[in-house]
C-alpha cells in the first residue's frame, strides 16, 4: 500500500500536493507540529523549545508518583528530544537553553514526587545533551568551556559525580581534559576520572595510590586502561595481584579472561572461565 500510495503522490503537481498536505493538517490536527518541524526558522525553533519549557517550569500543583513520572517523560519529549534534532543546526543556542534547563532543575522538581527516580533520569540526560551540544560548538574557547564544567560540576549539586565529566570528552578535547585536570587537584575522585578520560595509564598509576580512598574498582579501571593501551601483560599481572571480595571477583575474571584472549593464551583463558564457573556462588549453595 505504501509503495502504491508513493506512486500515486509523485504524479500529483505542487499545487495538488499542497493541498492534499493542507487536507492531512486539518484532520490530523497537526498543523502545528507541522509548522514546528519543517516551517520554522532556527530561531524561532528555539524560541518555541523556551517557550514550551516555561510552560513546564511554571507548573506548581503536586503532581504525585506517576503524575511525576509523565511530567518528566513529556518534558523529555516536547523539549530534549526537539533540542536534541536542533543541536547540528544551532549548538550554541542548544547549549544555551540546556544550560537554563539545568539552572531551573531544583524549581522542576518542587512538588513532584520524583522517588521513583525520573527527576534524576531527566537530569542526566539533559546534562548529556549538553556535553552533546558543546561537541557541535564550531569555535570553542577552551578556557571558558573548561570554567563552566568545573563550576556546574563543583557547584551544581546534583552534578558532583565523576560521570559528568564523560559527556564533555568530546567537547573538550585533549587539551581541555588537561586543563580541568588541573582544576581538580583536591577532588580524587573526579580527577581520576579526567585522567581515565585521557586513557593515560602511566599518569593513573602515577597518582592513584597515593590519593585516599584508591580501592579495587580503580584498579580495575588501571586495568582495562592497560588493555585499552594494548599493555596485556601489565594487565594480567595487576590482575593476578589483586585480592578482590565478591563484588569485584566476576569483574576482574571478565577482564583476565579479555586479557588471556587478546594474548592468544587460550589455555589461560580456559582455566580462568572454569575457575569461575566453579567459583560462582550460586553453585555452592
Amino acid at each position: 500500500m505504501q509503495d502504491k500510495l508513493r506512486k500515486a503522490l509523485s504524479k500529483l503537481d505542487q499545487q495538488q500536493l499542497l493541498e492534499a498536505i493542507e487536507d492531512l493538517c486539518v484532520i490530523a490536527k497537526v498543523e502545528d507540529s507541522l509548522i514546528a518541524k519543517y516551517l520554522l526558522s532556527t530561531a524561532d525553533k528555539v524560541k518555541l523549545i523556551n517557550k514550551t519549557f516555561s510552560k513546564y517550569k511554571r507548573r506548581t500543583k503536586f503532581h504525585d508518583y506517576y503524575q511525576a513520572i509523565e511530567f518528566f517523560q513529556l518534558l523529555e519529549q516536547e523539549v530534549l528530544q526537539p533540542i536534541k534534532q536542533l543541536t547540528p543546526d544551532a549548538p550554541q543556542e542548544c547549549a544555551g537553553v540546556l544550560q537554563t534547563i539545568l539552572d531551573s532543575f531544583v524549581k522542576l522538581c518542587e512538588a513532584k514526587d520524583d522517588s521513583s527516580g525520573c527527576a534524576m533520569d531527566f537530569l542526566y540526560t539533559t546534562a548529556q545533551l549538553w556535553g552533546l551540544a558543546w561537541a557541535n560548538v564550531p569555535e570553542r574557547d577552551m578556557a571558558k568551556l573548561v570554567d563552566l564544567v568545573y563550576q556546574y560540576h563543583t557547584t551544581h549539586g546534583y552534578l558532583h559525580y565523576p560521570e559528568f565529566l564523560e559527556y564533555f570528552k568530546r567537547a573538550l578535547g585533549a587539551e581541555g581534559l588537561v586543563l580541568l585536570e588541573d582544576k581538580l587537584k583536591d577532588q580524587p575522585s573526579s580527577l581520576l576520572k579526567v585522567i581515565e578520560l585521557q586513557n593515560d595509564v602511566d599518569k593513573y598509576l602515577a597518582i592513584g595510590p597515593s590519593i585516599s580512598g584508591f580501592n579495587n574498582t580503580n584498579r580495575l579501571q588501571i586495568a582495562q586502561m592497560f588493555l585499552n593501551d594494548f599493555r596485556t601483560d601489565d594487565a594480567i599481572k595487576l590482575l593476578l595481584s589483586m585480592s578482590t571480595d565478591s563484588r569485584d571477583y566476576q569483574p576482574k575474571q571478565d577482564l583476565l579472561i579479555k586479557a588471556y584472549s587478546d594474548n592468544g593464551d587460550n589455555q589461560n583463558c580456559q582455566k580462568i572461565r572454569i575457575e569461575t564457573f566453579l567459583e560462582t556462588p550460586l553453585l555452592n549453595e
